[in-house]
């Protein structure tokens, strides 16, 4: 098969307190899939898109909170982040809607409005590019030798990255969903002192 145009699906469970809340899937696709026309430049990277849709509906405290996301990114397969746009809403009628663009010359991500705002873009600096948020298509093609270490890890909602230490966490077996067992090697995302 052509690897520019395969697509994989991923699902994911959300679970609060022991009970199913919502939903994750995401999408990979190829470049070619993902719009990319032209002929790349050399030593360009490689760019996969990737869709992930949330849904979460729990009570909480007496009320019901729920959310629908939808994040589109143009990343690398070990996650770093080119482009992205984000739109969320939530049950109290909350929207956010924003989209961003690495800029390797100003060394920042330029953030703006998509549904054409009078407001200037903004400009948020990072010393190196930032990595994806959708931690489960890309954590599992770092390498253990390079565990633990320290990666910036950009968060739409917020529009600003965050210092994120990567660590091992060994070898496990994990159940299917149809009863069989898995053996993996986990590697997991936990948070750094600085931002």
């Amino acid at each position: 098969a052509d690897e520019r145009h395969q697509t994989t699906d991923s699902w994911y469970t959300i679970e609060f307190d022991g009970q199913r809340v919502g939903y994750e899937w995401v999408q990979t696709s190829s470049p070619s899939v993902a719009g990319q026309t032209s002929v790349p430049q050399r030593n360009a990277p490689r760019l996969l898109k990737r869709e992930r849709r949330t849904h979460l509906s729990l009570q909480r405290s007496g009320a019901q909170l729920s959310l629908a996301a939808v994040l589109v990114t143009l990343e690398t397969p070990d996650g770093i982040i080119h482009s992205w746009e984000l739109t969320r809403s939530s049950a109290d009628g909350s929207r956010i809607s924003r989209r961003g663009t690495w800029d390797n010359n100003r060394r920042a991500m330029r953030i703006e409005d998509p549904d054409g705002s009078d407001q200037p873009p903004v400009f948020a600096e990072s010393d190196s590019q930032p990595y994806s948020p959708i931690f489960t298509e890309w954590l599992g093609t770092t390498a253990d030798g390079e565990m633990p270490r320290t990666v910036p890890v950009l968060f739409p909602e917020s529009a600003l990255s965050a210092d994120v230490e990567l660590q091992t966490a060994g070898r496990t077996t994990l159940p299917r969903p149809d009863g069989s067992m898995s053996a993996t090697a986990r590697s997991r995302p936990a948070p750094s002192a600085r931002s």
